[in-house]
């Protein structure tokens, strides 16, 4: 079967063995973490619910509160 590839296509699926990425895909626009959040929330509230949104929200406050203070002297 490898009589049948050509040099290029066994060079690609080589490069994807080895965990390469032919292209990774480039970003058009940076945003800032606030604006990541904002577009977050509003795409999560429209799939789910705002109060499941709130709750989620509330866990990862407290779960991040909780690592900090075994982290953070």
């Amino acid at each position: 079967m490898h009589d049948r590839l050509t040099a290029g296509v066994q060079g690609s699926v080589h490069r994807v063995v080895r965990g390469e990425l032919l292209d990774p895909p480039k970003r058009r626009v940076l945003l800032l973490l606030t604006e990541l959040r904002k577009r977050w929330r509003t795409s999560a509230i429209q799939a789910y619910d705002a109060d499941v949104v709130d709750r989620l929200v509330q866990l990862a406050r407290a779960a991040t509160a909780a690592v900090r203070a075994r982290v953070l002297p």
